[in-house]
């Protein structure tokens, strides 16, 4: 997709009014994501567990969010999203390599330990990232056929 582009300018910006626009996107989800735990607790989470939550919220809207960014403009993730499995096997590495370091290294990294049932609990809220995305692209694209 990018080799087919037209080559851009020297003097234009690194970073396209598309690539802003879902920037400014993403970042408003996972800050949404992130606000919701804090504030209102919407994966019940004890008082001790919550900061630990919260990061790890944080820190899978992010992976999730890394699958988002292979596609740029109002393309859909979804049919190119297994066609690179080294992409893929790095974001579960480092996504295992949180639970563990979380689980394992609690007292180093000053959080605690969490079930089972909550890290289930943080990776589908943070992987809404996603589903949010592609309802976002799909109503640019009506938009974009529309005008």
């Amino acid at each position: 997709y990018v080799l087919n582009r037209k080559p851009i300018k020297r003097n234009s910006g690194i970073i396209a009014r598309s690539m802003l626009v879902n920037i400014i996107i993403n970042a408003s989800i996972i800050i949404i994501l992130i606000y919701l735990q804090s504030r209102f607790n919407i994966l019940n989470a004890t008082e001790i567990e919550q900061g630990t939550v919260v990061f790890s919220v944080f820190a899978f809207s992010v992976l999730f969010n890394a699958l988002n960014c292979r596609e740029f403009g109002v393309r859909s993730a979804i049919p190119n999203l297994f066609k690179n499995k080294l992409a893929l096997e790095v974001i579960a590495i480092t996504g295992i390599l949180q639970v563990l370091f979380t689980q394992i290294f609690n007292k180093f990294f000053n959080s605690v330990p969490l079930t089972t049932f909550m890290w289930i609990k943080i990776i589908l809220l943070s992987s809404t990232i996603l589903i949010v995305n592609e309802i976002v692209k799909y109503l640019l694209r009506i938009v974009k056929k529309i005008i």
